[in-house]
């Protein structure tokens, strides 16, 4: 039986150890540092959508716009599910003045936060696509 992290989260314990340590380091504002831990996570495990999260917030971050938008895609490619991908990439796209790419996403978001019954977050797409004056 396993002991300490590797009985807490499996195997791959790892790769969620340097996922924890790369939030840390972005939360103090070490992005540098927390892209490092990411791409080790993601070396270990190329599937850890989290990763890719966090990563397209930092480019996002860094005003690297076409680089978050492929990494939320990957993420939406392994998670088809994942409204924050959706929200974050349809948010990247309205800023690009890519207004129907931006209403897709945002729309696909706000369906699946309800799907999930989120409506906070729902609330917080649908009002995206109203100030941005996004709706057909």
């Amino acid at each position: 039986k396993p002991d300490g992290l590797e009985g807490i989260y499996g195997a791959n314990y790892r790769e969620f150890l340097l996922l924890d340590q790369a939030y840390a380091k972005y939360y103090s504002d070490d992005e540098d540092q927390a892209e490092s831990m990411l791409d080790k996570a993601l070396k270990i495990n190329p599937n850890l959508y989290p990763a890719y999260i966090l990563k397209a917030q930092i480019q996002a971050q860094e005003r690297q716009i076409d680089k978050s938008i492929t990494t939320y895609s990957q993420v939406i490619v392994m998670q088809p599910k994942q409204p924050y991908a959706y929200e974050q990439r349809g948010l990247l796209y309205k800023e690009k003045k890519q207004e129907q790419l931006a209403l897709a996403d945002l729309n696909q978001a706000s369906k699946l936060y309800a799907e999930e019954g989120r409506a906070y977050e729902q609330s917080r797409v649908q009002a995206a696509i109203d100030y941005g004056s996004l709706t057909n």
